[in-house]
């Protein structure tokens, strides 16, 4: 039988990467740490389809989708109040100011350094919201 602990832990987490190998490891992470994963979808446009049928409670996104960037569907979790990580091969110069508050790690990485700032964001419970982001 599943503890109580487990369960309360267990939270459905987006993610969006087009690499599959990191895609795959990123979800095994989550996986192994009793998140529920949706996904992975590598293209955006499945992401949002998705998004728009299910309730969430975090994502992890790549910023470049297969050449599309996320910043419209991160600004939409926003300021739905979703907390998210990004994941990019950018700089953090590169990345729009409107996102300075937003958890950004660099890849490569290791999946577990993503899993654990998703579980800081998750336990401050303290998502950027758009509007604080301006």
């Amino acid at each position: 039988m599943e503890s109580i602990s487990k369960r309360r832990l267990s939270r459905r987490v987006l993610v969006l990467e087009d690499e599959y190998v990191i895609a795959e490891a990123i979800c095994a992470a989550l996986e192994e740490e009793h998140f529920t994963v949706a996904g992975p979808y590598g293209f955006l446009t499945k992401a949002v389809f998705k998004e728009s049928q299910m309730k969430i409670d975090a994502a992890v996104i790549d910023l470049n989708l297969h050449g599309e960037m996320a910043y419209q569907f991160i600004d939409h979790l926003l300021d739905q109040s979703i907390p998210l990580v990004i994941t990019t091969g950018y700089g953090r110069d590169s990345i729009p100011a409107r996102f300075a508050k937003c958890p950004i790690v660099a890849k490569p990485t290791d999946p577990e350094v993503i899993v654990a700032k998703l579980r800081q964001v998750l336990a401050s419970k303290c998502s950027a919201r758009r509007e604080d982001l301006h």
